[in-house]
């Protein structure tokens, strides 16, 4: 049997550090991001859709797409912001499903967590069994991400602001995951929850 988990939440709420702790552990997980930076690569068919979408604008003198120049773009206009989640989230899920699919091995029983920033918002509920939302306060959220990204405090807002509001991830979750504490705190309440899992579907894993 395969188990598949969402980890999901907002943007700098701390989903890298889940599956971080996640994969030192050994556990299986697929990362969203991972599947977008390799279907925005040269030449390929997403790479293509975008370009044609938004034209040569938006790409380094390489070629490659440049993400920052888009994300300003799709940030500032949600039609435009529709128009690139329409080329993206499709094939991101439709590689997902393939990689989901590829883990599966009858003989064995196996949890996968698969990191997906955009999970409600591009409706990948239906490929997992459960959710997990990763949540801190809006106060944190907004600091941790302007100093990650290195950006104004306004335009922090704003990325936070195109994605569902937390709290509504929060209420459509199984588990939440509390990010406003100490690290081995958060360490400690993650592996609580994945025992949880483990205990309802009930296969020892």
């Amino acid at each position: 049997m395969l188990y598949v988990v969402g980890i999901t939440g907002g943007i700098a709420t701390g989903k890298s550090q889940a599956t971080s702790i996640l994969k030192d552990l050994g556990y299986l997980v697929i990362d969203a991001d991972t599947i977008v930076h390799n279907l925005m690569q040269p030449e390929t068919k997403v790479y293509k859709e975008i370009v044609k979408t938004f034209t040569s604008s938006i790409l380094n003198n390489d070629q490659t797409i440049n993400r920052r120049a888009l994300a300003e773009i799709v940030f500032n206009d949600e039609n435009e912001r529709d128009k690139l989640n329409a080329i993206i989230h499709p094939e991101v899920k439709r590689h997902m499903i393939q990689m989901i699919e590829g883990f599966y091995d009858e003989r064995y029983e196996q949890l996968v967590f698969v990191d997906v920033p955009l999970l409600y918002e591009a409706g990948f509920e239906d490929i997992v069994d459960k959710v997990i939302v990763v949540y801190t306060s809006y106060h944190n959220q907004v600091k941790r991400l302007v100093a990650r990204d290195q950006i104004s405090v306004s335009y922090a807002k704003l990325k936070i602001a195109a994605q569902m509001p937390l709290s509504e991830k929060c209420k459509r979750a199984d588990y939440v995951l509390d990010n406003d504490g100490p690290i081995y705190r958060f360490r400690e309440k993650l592996l609580e929850i994945v025992d949880v899992i483990k205990k309802e579907i009930g296969n020892g894993l």
